[in-house]
């Protein structure tokens, strides 16, 4: 009888430990579709990471050429870019009668309601979607990135916050998408990121741009930060982010964050660097806070702010 009870309970605790180990295994969370909601979409890559308590899932981006959010924008005569976006099922090398001052095409995930908040650490990588690309040159040199995800928010409500990294997100990586249209009025303005969670990485992203990168988007405000530790931007540069556009200030330092780094980011100017875009207020502002770098003293740490 001892002998049976010795092999039940071995046996339990290598099912324990198979499902222990089942459960610790992050997961890359495929985006397939620029629906709203459903398999394969943005929505639901965000609910699934969420349930993986305490691992690192990775979202990426394969969103073939036929999605209906296929999009350029479309040639209208003007000598500035036109807003006119047209649907394709074709690649950039095949669209017909693109904008010349952005002949590209991406991808719109137009969401229809509030994104759900990120309340898990995880890595979402735009720069996955086939065709985008990280920026290269110098710290001065324009911002040469190619973005193919874009996050819209023009149908999600007012009020509301576009990309939200809550409590329980400490540590997650944000690159390569363009939000925004996330637009709200005081007492609860909308941002189009925002940061309750700590140590978190925002890199090689347009905040209140479209992917051009030269057409403002208002945003209401652009990046807000409540957490600590977090980096927007970086050294190296793929790390440049464009936070530019915005209706109000591009990026909120608030009560209470500490220790947040702003590096070498383009705020306030187009992606050449040298044509404006404003943010209708301050570039960053810092609400009573410490310990927070705006720069740094390592040349390459500055942003241009205009």
């Amino acid at each position: 009888m001892k002998k049976v009870y010795r092999k039940f309970f071995v046996a339990l605790f290598l099912l324990i430990q198979i499902n222990v180990t089942k459960e610790a295994m992050a997961a890359t969370l495929m985006v397939t579709t620029t629906a709203d909601s459903g398999a394969g979409s943005f929505r639901q890559a965000i609910l699934d990471a969420n349930a993986t308590v305490g691992v690192t899932d990775t979202i990426e981006f394969n969103i073939p050429v036929d999605d209906p959010g296929h999009v350029y924008y479309f040639e209208d005569g003007q000598t500035a870019l036109g807003q006119v976006t047209q649907t394709t099922e074709a690649d950039d090398a095949n669209l017909n009668s693109p904008d010349l001052l952005y002949p590209r095409s991406w991808f719109r995930i137009s969401a229809l309601s509030p994104i759900p908040a990120i309340v898990d650490p995880v890595i979402i990588d735009g720069y996955s979607q086939p065709g985008a690309s990280m920026t290269t040159g110098e710290v001065d040199d324009p911002i040469d990135a190619i973005l193919k995800i874009e996050i819209y928010g023009d149908a999600a409500g007012s009020s509301i916050l576009g990309l939200w990294f809550d409590a329980g997100s400490d540590g997650s990586t944000l690159q390569g998408l363009a939000i925004k249209q996330f637009r709200g009025s005081d007492p609860a303005p909308s941002h189009g990121l925002f940061l309750s969670s700590n140590n978190n990485k925002i890199e090689g992203n347009f905040i209140g741009p479209g992917v051009d990168g030269i057409s403002g988007s208002l945003n209401t405000h652009g990046i807000g930060i409540a957490g600590s530790g977090n980096v927007i931007g970086g050294l190296t540069p793929e790390s440049r982010n464009l936070v530019s556009g915005n209706n109000r200030r591009g990026i909120s330092i608030y009560t209470g964050a500490s220790g947040n780094f702003i590096r070498r980011n383009f705020i306030g100017v187009n992606r050449s660097g040298a044509g404006a875009l404003p943010n209708f207020r301050e570039g960053v502002a810092v609400f009573d806070s410490a310990d927070n770098v705006i720069g740094g003293g390592n040349p390459i740490a500055r942003n241009i702010i205009s």
